[in-house]
């Protein structure tokens, strides 16, 4: 498992969020994903389990 200094790779968009992923190994994804306020996924279908961590906000 890789260890990630989140707040160096935080990137905000006025556009939309940003998404970078850190990890793809099988299995599993590793994705950082930075909102401003009033950002959201829109509702989707996961084809894996999925867990979302914030780090900051609600």
């Amino acid at each position: 498992m890789k260890l990630f200094e989140t707040k160096e790779l935080v990137q905000f968009s006025s556009d939309g969020y940003i998404r970078q992923v850190l990890e793809d190994m099988p299995g599993y994804k590793t994705i950082l994903i930075c909102f401003q306020p009033g950002q959201r996924v829109k509702p989707c279908v996961m084809q894996s389990h999925t867990l979302f961590y914030v780090l900051e906000g609600t």
